[in-house]
C-alpha cells in the first residue's frame, strides 16, 4: 500500500479566499505537530506577498502571504496541489499562470485538490474536462461556463473523480480535507485533528445545504440540514450581511441559476477556454478577410443594382427591393442569433454562406425583375446572418476589454475600400455587363470564406470530442427525431421568432414606404399592417412571459437599462443620421455644387472616418476599461457635427463647402466613439447565454432607426421641397419648372450654372429643406443623450462576459411578471 502524502503546496494567485487556504492548511499545521514529515510549498507568481486583495475586491480588509516558491522554480517532488478559490478566480489574467502551472504539473500530482471556485481555475486548464466536479454554489451559474465538458454536481458538498477532489465554497474546504485527511491517514488522526481544532465536520459529501441556492431542490435530511442553516441566517442577518468577495457576485442566494448553456453557447465556451495565441490569430484573419469580401462587395453592388433594375425597364423597383431587403435584414438577425446558439455558429455561417452564395447567383441569371427581387432577399438574408456572426464570434473568442478594438476587424477593409470601389466597379462595366461584375462574388465571397469555415469546423469538432454531452446526442438519437424535433421547437421558441419577423416586417415596411411617398400615412394599405405590426409586438412580450418554455430573451434582461438605453442610442443614432443623410448625395450635387466623384466620397465619409476613429477608440478603452463616458462624448458630439452642418449650409459657396466636409467629418468620429461601445455596452449586461440574441436585436435596431430616419427625412422632404421651389421660383414664367426640378433635379440644374438666378433659387431651396432635415437630427440627439446618460459603467472584464451579468435575472424576472 502507498504512503500517505507528505509533501502538499498551494497556489496563490491576488485575490484568493483566505479560508479557502488557512482552513484546509490549518489542518495540515495540527498533524504537522506530530507529524515532521509534512511539508508545504507556497506558490506565487513571484516571491512577493500575494494578497487576498485584488483589482475586483470591493473592501480593504485583506491578508498577504509570503511564497516560498514561484510557478516557475516549484519543487519537483509535490505530491499533492490545493487550489483556493477566490473573486480573483474570475480573472483570467491573474489566474493564467496558475492554470499554466496546473497543466505542468498534474501529471506528476498524486492528488489534487480544489475549493470553492478554484474549481473553476482547474476547468480552464482542462483538467476536469469529463470529470465529476462541483463548486461554490452562489457562483455555480458563473463556474460551469468555465468548464462546459465538466460534469457539474450542484447537489454535492464534495466531490472526488480518481486522484481529483473538488468541494463547494469556501467552509466546504475544511470537510474535503478532514476527508482526504481520513482516507491516506484514517478516521482516528482525522478525528483527533477536529476534536483539536473543535471543528464539527460535515461528513456526506453528497449533502450541501447551500446547493438549492444553485438551483437544486433539497430532499429528505437535505432538507434537515438546510433548516439549520436558514434558522441561523434568520437570527444573524440583522448583525451580520456580509459575503465572501467571490459571492459577492451572486447574493441574492435564493435565486436559482440560469438554465444549461444552449449546445452552439456551451461549444464556443468549450473552444474559447483552450484557444491558443495562434489560433485566435488565425481566426481573427479569417474574419478580417470575410468582412474584406462582403464589404466590398456591398459597395459595388450600390452602383450594380440600378443598372440591374434598369435593363429589366423597370428602375422604379430599386426602391421596393431595398425596402424588402431592409425588412429582411431587421427579422433575420435575432432568427440567426438565436438559431446559432442552439444549433452552432459554424452551422450558421454556412448556412448564411450558402445563402449569399445563391442569392447573387439568382439575381446574376435573373430573366425578371420578380426572380431579381427574389435574389436579392435570399442574398440579404446571407449578409446580415454572416454580419451578425462575425461579431458574435468576435464576442466569443475576446474579452470585452479589448472588444470594441476587436469588433472593427470586419469593418477595417472599409477604409481601404471606400476608394478603390469606384476603380472596381467601373473597370468591370468597361469590359462585361453588372451581371458578371454581381455574378463574380458568388465565386470570390466562399473562397475568401474557407479559412473561418475551416477555422470554425476544426474548432467545434475538437470541442465535440471533448464535451460530457455527447453522451447527450445518442440520448437524443434513441429518443427519436419527434422528440428530438420537439426539443428543439421549444429551444428556438419557434412561436417568439414567428412573432418577431412578422411584427418587424409589419412596422418597417410601411415606414419606409412612407419615406419615400407623399401623403400616404392615412393609405389603408400602411395603417393596417402598421396597426397588426404594434398588436404582434404586444403578442410577443404575452407569449414570452406567459408562453415560452426558452423564452427568445428573458423580460428582465430587456427591462435592464444596460440593454434598453443600449438598444435606444442604437435606434437614434441612425434615425438622426438617416434624417440627413437619406438625400445627402442630392443636396451635395444641386445645393452645393460638388461634382459626383466628390459627392460620391463625402457618402462615405461617415463609415471611413467612423472606423478611423472606432480602432482608436477601442485602444483608448482597453486601457482605461470603461465605456459609458465614452459613448455620451461620442453623442454630444455627434449633436454638434449637426450644428456645424446647421451652420454651413449656405449653398455652392467654399465656405459651405468646407463647413459640410468638416460637419461630416466630425459626424463620422463621433459615431466611431460611441456605435461599437454601445454594442459591447449590451453584450455586457449579458450572459454568455445571451450575448447572440442580444447583439442580433442591437443589430436590428440599427435597421429600426434607418426606417425611422428613411420616414421622417421622406415626409419633410416631400411636404416642403415643393413648397419651397414654387415659392422661390415664382418669379420665373415657367409654371411646371418647380416640379420638373422635382422629379428630375440632376438633368435640370445641370442646364442652369451656379450663379444664375434660376440656380441660386434651386440651391435656396434644397439647402433650406435640408438644414429642416439637420435640424430635426439635432432634436433626435437630445434623447439619444439622454439614453446614453442612462447607459451602466461597468470596469470591463478580461473575460468575454461580465461575471456580474444577470445576477439578478432571476429576481428582477419575478418581480416584472409578479
Amino acid at each position: 500500500m502507498p504512503h500517505a502524502p507528505t509533501k502538499y503546496a498551494v497556489a496563490l494567485y491576488p485575490g484568493f479566499q483566505a479560508l479557502d487556504v488557512f482552513g484546509p492548511l490549518d489542518i495540515l499545521n495540527i498533524m504537522a505537530k506530530s507529524m515532521p514529515a509534512l511539508e508545504l510549498s507556497v506558490l506565487g507568481p513571484t516571491l512577493d506577498p500575494v494578497s487576498t486583495l485584488c483589482k475586483a475586491s470591493t473592501g480593504r480588509v485583506g491578508q498577504s502571504v509570503v511564497p516560498t516558491h514561484t510557478y516557475n522554480d516549484a519543487p519537483s517532488d509535490i505530491e499533492v496541489l490545493i487550489v483556493p478559490g477566490g473573486i480573483g478566480a474570475r480573472s483570467v489574467e491573474d489566474t493564467r499562470v496558475v492554470v499554466e502551472y496546473i497543466q505542468r504539473a498534474y501529471p506528476t500530482l498524486r492528488y489534487f485538490l480544489t475549493v470553492c471556485t478554484g474549481s473553476a481555475i482547474a476547468a480552464r486548464a482542462g483538467l476536469l474536462d469529463g470529470k465529476r466536479a462541483t463548486s461554490n454554489k452562489m457562483a455555480f451559474a458563473w463556474v460551469v461556463t468555465q468548464g462546459p465538458s465538466v460534469e457539474w454536481v450542484k447537489e454535492a458538498r464534495w466531490v472526488v473523480d480518481g486522484n481529483v477532489w473538488t468541494s463547494s465554497g469556501i467552509s466546504a474546504g475544511m470537510d474535503m480535507m478532514y476527508a482526504f485527511v481520513e482516507e491516506q491517514h484514517g478516521s482516528d488522526v482525522a478525528e483527533g485533528v477536529s476534536r483539536g481544532a473543535e471543528y464539527v465536520r460535515s461528513r456526506d459529501p453528497l449533502v450541501d445545504p447551500f446547493a438549492q441556492y444553485a438551483g437544486t431542490p433539497l430532499l429528505g435530511h437535505q432538507q434537515d440540514a438546510s433548516k439549520a442553516v436558514h434558522d441561523h441566517r434568520r437570527q444573524t442577518t440583522h448583525i451580520y450581511n456580509v459575503d465572501s468577495e467571490d459571492q459577492a457576485s451572486s447574493h441574492h442566494h435564493d435565486a436559482p441559476s440560469p438554465p444549461p448553456l444552449s449546445a452552439g453557447v456551451a461549444r464556443m465556451a468549450a473552444v474559447s477556454s483552450t484557444l491558443t495565441a495562434s489560433q485566435r490569430a488565425v481566426l481573427l484573419f479569417s474574419i478580417f478577410l470575410v468582412g474584406y469580401a462582403y464589404g466590398l462587395e456591398s459597395q459595388v453592388r450600390s452602383t450594380y443594382q440600378p443598372y440591374a433594375t434598369a435593363s429589366f425597364h423597370l428602375h422604379s423597383y430599386l426602391a421596393t427591393i431595398n425596402v424588402f431587403r431592409s425588412v429582411v435584414a431587421v427579422a433575420a438577425q435575432p432568427t440567426a442569433a438565436k438559431i446559432a446558439d442552439v444549433l452552432g455558429r459554424f452551422e450558421v455561417v454556412v448556412l448564411a454562406t450558402v445563402l449569399y452564395t445563391a442569392g447573387i447567383t439568382i439575381e446574376s441569371t435573373a430573366g425578371s425583375v420578380e426572380v431579381f427581387c427574389a435574389g436579392a432577399i435570399i442574398y440579404q438574408v446571407g449578409y446580415t446572418c454572416i454580419v451578425l456572426l462575425l461579431e458574435v464570434l468576435i464576442a466569443d473568442f475576446s474579452s470585452l476589454r479589448a472588444r470594441v478594438f476587436f469588433s472593427y476587424i470586419p469593418a477595417l477593409p472599409f477604409v481601404v475600400n471606400t476608394w478603390i470601389s469606384g476603380n472596381v466597379t467601373s473597370a468591370v462595366l468597361r469590359v462585361t455587363t453588372w451581371r458578371w461584375g454581381l455574378g463574380m462574388w458568388a465565386i470570390i465571397y466562399p473562397v475568401a470564406s474557407l479559412p473561418l469555415l475551416w477555422s470554425l469546423y476544426t474548432m467545434e469538432r475538437r470541442a465535440r470530442k471533448h464535451m460530457a454531452s455527447l453522451a447527450d446526442a445518442g440520448a437524443d438519437k434513441e429518443r427519436g427525431a419527434r422528440e428530438v424535433a420537439r426539443t428543439l421547437y421549444h429551444q428556438l421558441d419557434v412561436v417568439g421568432l414567428v412573432l418577431v419577423i412578422s411584427s418587424f416586417s409589419l412596422v418597417l415596411a410601411p415606414l419606409t414606404i412612407t419615406g419615400q411617398k407623399v401623403g400616404h400615412w392615412r393609405d389603408p394599405h400602411i395603417v393596417v399592417p402598421l396597426t397588426i405590426g404594434l398588436m404582434l409586438a404586444a403578442a410577443f412580450v404575452v407569449w414570452e412571459q406567459k408562453g415560452a418554455s426558452v423564452p427568445l430573451v428573458p423580460l428582465a434582461l430587456l427591462a435592464d437599462r444596460g440593454v434598453w438605453a443600449a438598444l435606444a442610442v442604437r435606434s437614434l443614432l441612425n434615425f438622426a443620421w438617416y434624417t440627413q443623410g437619406n438625400y445627402l448625395y442630392t443636396v451635395l450635387v444641386v445645393a452645393f455644387d460638388f461634382p459626383i466623384a466628390t459627392a460620391t466620397r463625402i457618402l462615405s465619409f461617415f463609415s471611413f472616418f467612423g472606423v478611423l476613429s472606432g480602432v482608436v477608440t477601442g485602444i483608448i478603452i482597453y486601457r482605461v476599461r470603461r465605456l459609458k463616458y465614452i459613448i455620451v462624448l461620442g453623442t454630444c458630439i455627434f449633436m454638434l457635427a449637426f450644428a456645424v452642418l446647421i451652420r454651413f449650409n449656405g449653398g455652392a459657396s467654399v465656405a459651405s463647402q468646407r463647413g459640410l466636409i468638416t460637419g461630416q467629418v466630425i459626424m463620422g468620429m463621433a459615431g466611431g466613439l460611441f456605435a461599437y461601445p454601445t454594442q459591447a455596452s449590451i453584450q455586457a449586461s449579458a450572459s454568455k447565454e445571451h450575448v447572440a440574441i442580444l447583439t442580433g436585436l442591437y443589430l436590428s435596431f440599427y435597421n429600426v432607426g434607418s426606417a425611422f430616419g428613411t420616414s421622417l427625412s421622406g415626409a419633410i422632404w416631400t411636404q416642403t421641397l415643393p413648397t419651397m421651389l414654387r415659392s422661390n421660383l415664382a418669379f420665373q414664367p415657367n409654371v411646371t419648372l418647380a416640379d420638373d426640378i422635382y422629379k428630375s433635379p440632376f438633368a435640370i440644374v445641370a442646364e442652369y450654372p451656379v450663379g444664375t438666378e434660376i440656380r441660386s433659387a434651386i440651391i435656396e431651396s434644397y439647402a433650406g429643406t435640408h438644414r429642416l432635415l439637420c435640424m430635426a437630427g439635432m432634436v433626435i440627439c437630445v434623447p439619444m443623450i439622454v439614453f446614453a446618460l442612462a447607459l451602466r459603467n461597468p470596469r470591463l472584464s478580461e473575460e468575454p462576459v461580465q461575471p456580474e451579468a444577470e445576477r439578478d435575472l432571476e429576481i428582477d424576472e419575478q418581480r416584472l411578471l409578479g
